[in-house]
C-alpha cells in the first residue's frame, strides 16, 4: 500500500508539471461514476502477446486534451498520427497505441487493434467468434464478466510445449469455453459461470461420474468453520481421465509405476484407493484451537468398501504410533496416541517441549492445541483431520449452522457445494493481526491489518454450487451475501 502511494504520488506530480494546464486528478474524474471497462488478452507464444481495452468515459476532450499535452511535452513523449480525422497517440517504444471511438478509449500493445476499431472494421473482433457469441447470450444484467476461449489456450500449450499429447487434453477436449458474470442485488452478489462445449462428448463424461447431491454438511461439526467443500465421486472423476489419457505412454506408465508402489504397502488402487470413493467426500477448514495454525478435516464416505478404509487407517496408525512412540526419547510426553471408539487421537502439548527445544519455536506455538484424528465411523465415514478431537455430531453440524442455511436459500443447484464463513475468516485474520502485533508493534503492520479487516467487514459468507450438464452447458451459481 504504502509502495502504491509513493509511486502514485510520483506519477501525479510528474505528470502534473508536464501538463501544467491539466489536472491529472480531472483526467481521472472525467471517467465519470459508471464507466465500463472491456478488455482482452490474446496469446500466441512466449513472445507474442495481444492486448486491448477499451474503456467508456464521460468525457473524451479531456483524455484528448491529456494526451496532446503528454505528446508536446517533450520531444521524446511520443507521437500522434491521424487515422482520419481522429488521434492515434503511440508510445515511445511502439509498445502502446491510444486512440478513440466515440466515448471510448482504445488502448493496445498492437497497432492494428485501435486501427480496426476506429475504422470500425469488426472482422476479427470477438464479436465474430462463435463460441462468444453464444456464451453472452447466457448472461443477464451484470457488472462485469470474464470470457475465456480455451481453444486458443489449447494452441498456446500446444506453441509452448510441443506436445501433441496436448490433442486429448481432458477439459479442452469438450469443453470450448467459459463464461463468468457477477450481478448486484439487495443482500449482495449473485455469480454464475457456464462452461459450453460439445453436447455428446459433455454427456458422455458426465455419465461416468455418479452425482449426488450434497449430504455430508449434516454431520461434519460447524465451530470455528471458515471452508467447506463437498463433492461426490472422485473415483468416477479419476477414472474419466484414466479412459481419456490411458493412450499417452507417459501417463499410462506413470499410473503402472504408482499402482506397483501401492502394491507393495499391500493397497490396491482399484479396491482400496478408488473403491473408497465412489461417494460423498468433503474437505473442511478451521480456524486454530488458541493457535494461528488453522485445523482441516477430509472426510470421505467409504460406505461402499468399509474393509477398505479400515485397513488403510490401521496402517496409517501403525506408522504414527511408531512414530509416537519413538519420539519420547527426545520430546517426553509432547506427543501422546490415544485409542477412541471409532479411531485415534494424537494430542501435541507444545508446553511439554524441553526448554533448549523449546527455545527455537516461536512463543505462539506454545499455547495452541494442535492434534490428530482419524478412523473409520460406525456409519463407514472415513476421516483424517488435523483437528484435536474431531467429532462428528448432527446436533452440531453445519447444518445447523444459520449462516449457512440462509445461504442454501439463496442460489439454486443440485451438487458440490463450496461454503466461506467470513465471520470466521474475521476472526482468524483478528488472530494473525494479535499475533503479529505481539512479535512486532508496526504502526504501518497495524494500518495495512485494518485495511484489510475492513475490506472483509460487510461480507457475511459466500456459497456456490454446481447444476446438471444441460445441451452441452455445465454452469454453476454462487452468492456473496453482504450485511
Amino acid at each position: 500500500q504504502d509502495d502504491f502511494k509513493v509511486f502514485y504520488s510520483v506519477m501525479k506530480n510528474n505528470f502534473k508539471e508536464q501538463i501544467k494546464d491539466v489536472s491529472f486528478d480531472y483526467m481521472i474524474d472525467s471517467f465519470g461514476k459508471n464507466w465500463r471497462l472491456i478488455g482482452g488478452v490474446s496469446i500466441h507464444n512466449k513472445s507474442d502477446t495481444d492486448v486491448v481495452f477499451a474503456v467508456e468515459v464521460k468525457d473524451i476532450s479531456v483524455i484528448k486534451k491529456f494526451f496532446e499535452k503528454l505528446i508536446s511535452s517533450k520531444k521524446d513523449n511520443g507521437e500522434k498520427v491521424m487515422i482520419g480525422d481522429t488521434p492515434m497517440f503511440i508510445s515511445p517504444s511502439k509498445n502502446l497505441f491510444v486512440s478513440f471511438v466515440k466515448d471510448v478509449v482504445v488502448f493496445s500493445n498492437k497497432r492494428d487493434y485501435v486501427e480496426n476499431a476506429v475504422k470500425g472494421d469488426f472482422s476479427k473482433s470477438i464479436v465474430n467468434n462463435e463460441n462468444y457469441v453464444k456464451d453472452i447470450a447466457l448472461i443477464k444484467d451484470n457488472i462485469g464478466f470474464l470470457y475465456v476461449d480455451l481453444n486458443g489456450y489449447v494452441d498456446l500449450l500446444k506453441s509452448i510445449s510441443k506436445d501433441d499429447s496436448l490433442d486429448n487434453s481432458i477439459m479442452m477436449d469438450f469443453v470450448n469455453s467459459e463464461i463468468f458474470y457477477i450481478s448486484a442485488e439487495d443482500k449482495g452478489f449473485r455469480m454464475k459461470i457456464f462452461a459450453t462445449g460439445d453436447k455428446d462428448k459433455m454427456n458422455d463424461f458426465y455419465k461416468k461420474i455418479h452425482l449426488v447431491k450434497p449430504y455430508l454438511y449434516k454431520q461434519i461439526p460447524k465451530d470455528k468453520m471458515m471452508l467447506y467443500m463437498e463433492s461426490a465421486d472422485l473415483s468416477g472423476i479419476v477414472n474419466a481421465v484414466i479412459d481419456n489419457y490411458n493412450d499417452i505412454d507417459e501417463f499410462r506408465n506413470g499410473l503402472a509405476s504408482f499402482k506397483k508402489n501401492l502394491a507393495s504397502i499391500g493397497l490396491d488402487f482399484d479396491k482400496d484407493i478408488l473403491g473408497i470413493l465412489d461417494k460423498g467426500y468433503v474437505f473442511a477448514l478451521y480456524s486454530g484451537n488458541n493457535s494461528i495454525i488453522p485445523n482441516m478435516g477430509l472426510v470421505i464416505d467409504a460406505s461402499s468398501n468399509a474393509d477398505s478404509a479400515k485397513t488403510l487407517i490401521s496402517q496409517l496408525d501403525s506408522g504414527i504410533n511408531f512414530a509416537v512412540i519413538g519420539s519420547q526419547q527426545d520430546i517426553p510426553g509432547v506427543l501422546s496416541h490415544n485409542v477412541k471408539g471409532d479411531g485415534f487421537n494424537v494430542d501435541v502439548d507444545m508446553s511439554k517441549l524441553p526448554k533448549e527445544r523449546a527455545a527455537s519455536v516461536p512463543p505462539f506455538l506454545l499455547n495452541g492445541k494442535y492434534g490428530l484424528s482419524y478412523g473409520v465411523t460406525d456409519d463407514n465415514l472415513f476421516y483424517i483431520a488435523f483437528y484435536p478431537h474431531f467429532e462428528f455430531s448432527e446436533d452440531n453440524s453445519l447444518s445447523t449452522d444459520s449462516l449457512f442455511k440462509e445461504m442454501q436459500g439463496l442460489v439454486s443447484g443440485n451438487y458440490g457445494v463450496m461454503y466461506i464463513n467470513f465471520n470466521e475468516i474475521k476472526n482468524y485474520v483478528e488472530a494473525i493481526k494479535q499475533v503479529a502485533l505481539s512479535m512486532q508493534n508496526d504502526k504501518d503492520m497495524k494500518a495495512g491489518f485494518e485495511k484489510f479487516e475492513s475490506y472483509l467487514k460487510p461480507i457475511s459468507g459466500m456459497y456456490f454450487v454446481n447444476n446438471e450438464i444441460k445441451d452441452g452447458v455445465s454452469s454453476g451459481e454462487g452468492f456473496i451475501l453482504i450485511k
